[in-house]
């Protein structure tokens, strides 16, 4: 089921919050582009986005964390260069 909403409508946040908690995709304007959000944490949004993109299965998607200590739980066979800055910038571990 496709729901749109406009970005600027004050429930647009909220509701793709929501979307985003039972395991829905959201699309997000940014400046240039659309993105597509999805909680990888949520059972099949992961795969979703994978067919929402139409990606193959061994390309990887780019994932943006709030906080370095997820990398440890989203991530496998992590390189150690961004280990390495993490503790650069002081954070994480």
């Amino acid at each position: 089921m496709t729901t749109r909403i406009a970005a600027n409508d004050p429930q647009a946040l909220p509701w793709a919050a929501e979307a985003l908690e039972r395991g829905a995709l959201v699309a997000i304007p940014t400046d240039t582009v659309y993105g597509i959000a999805a909680r990888l944490d949520r059972q099949g949004a992961l795969r979703r986005l994978y067919e929402a993109k139409g990606r193959p299965e061994e390309k990887a998607i780019p994932v943006l964390v709030s906080d370095a200590d997820l990398l440890d739980h989203l991530a496998r066979d992590l390189p150690p260069a961004p280990r390495s800055s993490r503790r650069a910038s002081g954070r994480g571990r």
